[in-house]
């Protein structure tokens, strides 16, 4: 709990020296540095850890309530009063009393510092289940990002290609080797392609400013990761100890089982209702009125109080405990499942992944072939253009979806590493090493 409530605070800290540079342009950085700055800057995560310390202080309070409790009493005024037959006496009156109350017994004081110790603790493993999150979504969306830039250079390098097709064709136009239908054919086709670019560019702008809200601080670039890393999948499919690492860490099975030990404290604090408190009272009183012919007194008393009868509180509290204990049994069951069932899917598209990557490099290279023969086709009279220009989209299109599903498998991973509960800043950015070894993830 120490461990939480100091790394809130130095949380904190950082966040505020860092907040001064929140608007500078963020150029070239890293996705570690993205994670690092998301976990300092994100406004979501901020509002929460400051929540996190308001939450630490419930121990405090907790505490509070087994120290000693003084207080000063005192009033002041002026009364009419009736003494031995005579009324309407007016004179002043004030009184002071110190009192102080130390709990010698009380079960439900104990206990309460037990719970709120057990409360913040829980509140502590929900931050880092939000930290680990956030740092989820901020990877799907540079990744995305990432996706989108490598797309719009494939597109841009097709419009390029499709103008210098355009251009032959029109000298083919003018020598009368090509009809005017096949000119409009391709300048339609041209601007599909701008269209898709646009789109493309559009898609890679959005998650700029996705990027911008996350980190906190506006993006110029990122550096990109190696497209490589596709193949470290392979390495994750050869193990089968993936779900066991996954109930070790994962923090949303700590929290469930964190929630179970409070439910099963806030029964016993329920049934606290029902035992007697002890406290001890001392109290001094300096008096000076017409009432009493007492000036001061001091007093040293233990005082008892035994519960009979509150209408049925306690035993409504009891029986809301014990239900909501039983219901915390349930929820690490299906939080069990939930996370074996999302590892289980999680794996089978990695493997998808890898054998529709292999195909598209086999796709791709075949293609490559058929365009190297629709150009030497042409250059015999064998083949026309449109030959030519279907063969290179052949091969676009193909290096487009080979982006797809190697930016798929690439965000499989890293939610592969989110559901073992190891997708933090350290491990990531040792993830993206080229000699990482999956078997340090177990």
């Amino acid at each position: 709990m120490k461990i939480q409530t100091l790394f809130a605070v130095g949380f904190l800290t950082f966040s505020g020296w860092h907040s001064a540079y929140a608007e500078i342009p963020l150029q070239n950085i890293s996705l570690p540095e993205t994670v690092d700055i998301t976990l300092s800057q994100n406004a979501e995560l901020l509002a929460k850890s400051y929540r996190l310390e308001a939450d630490s202080q419930q121990i405090n309070q907790a505490e509070a309530k087994n120290r000693p409790n003084i207080r000063l009493n005192g009033n002041y005024g002026r009364g009419d009063f009736d003494i031995n037959g005579v009324s309407g006496v007016m004179d002043t009156y004030n009184r002071a009393t110190v009192s102080l109350v130390q709990s010698l017994y009380s079960k439900r004081n104990d206990l309460g510092v037990e719970r709120a110790y057990l409360g913040v603790d829980a509140a502590g493993t929900q931050f880092e289940l939000d930290k680990d999150g956030k740092i989820l979504e901020l990877v799907e969306v540079y990744l995305d990002y990432l996706k989108y830039l490598k797309l719009f250079s494939i597109s841009q390098l097709e419009l390029e290609d499709h103008v210098i097709k355009v251009e032959r064709l029109q000298a083919l136009l003018n020598r009368g080797l090509a009809t005017k239908m096949d000119m409009l054919e391709a300048e339609s086709s041209y601007d599909i392609l701008q269209s898709k670019a646009a789109q493309i560019e559009n898609d890679m702008r959005i998650r700029k400013v996705r990027l911008h809200r996350l980190l906190g601080a506006p993006v110029e670039s990122v550096q990109a990761i190696d497209e490589n890393l596709w193949q470290r999948s392979k390495e994750i499919l050869g193990h089968r100890y993936w779900l066991e690492t996954s109930f070790n860490n994962h923090p949303s099975l700590l929290l469930v089982q964190q929630q179970a030990r409070l439910a099963k404290m806030d029964v016993d604090v329920a049934k606290s209702g029902y035992y007697p408190e002890v406290a001890l009272r001392a109290e001094v009183t300096k008096s000076d009125s017409l009432e009493t012919s007492i000036e001061g007194s001091k007093r040293l008393q233990i005082e008892l109080s035994v519960p009979l009868y509150d209408g049925g509180d306690t035993d409504s509290r009891v029986t809301q405990s014990r239900a909501l204990l039983e219901s915390s049994r349930y929820q690490l069951q299906d939080r069990k499942q939930f996370l074996q069932v999302k590892l289980e899917e999680t794996i089978a598209r990695m493997d998808g992944n890898l054998k529709r990557i292999n195909a598209l490099n086999e796709t791709i290279d075949s293609s490559r072939a058929y365009l190297d023969a629709a150009q030497k086709g042409l250059s015999y009279g064998l083949r026309g253009v449109f030959d030519v220009l279907e063969a290179k989209s052949r091969v676009y299109d193909s290096r487009r979806q080979l982006t797809n599903e190697i930016y798929d498998n690439l965000l499989a991973q890293f939610e592969f590493l989110y559901l073992i509960g190891r997708l933090d800043s350290a491990t990531i950015a040792a993830y993206l090493e080229k000699d990482f070894s999956v078997v340090s993830l177990r």
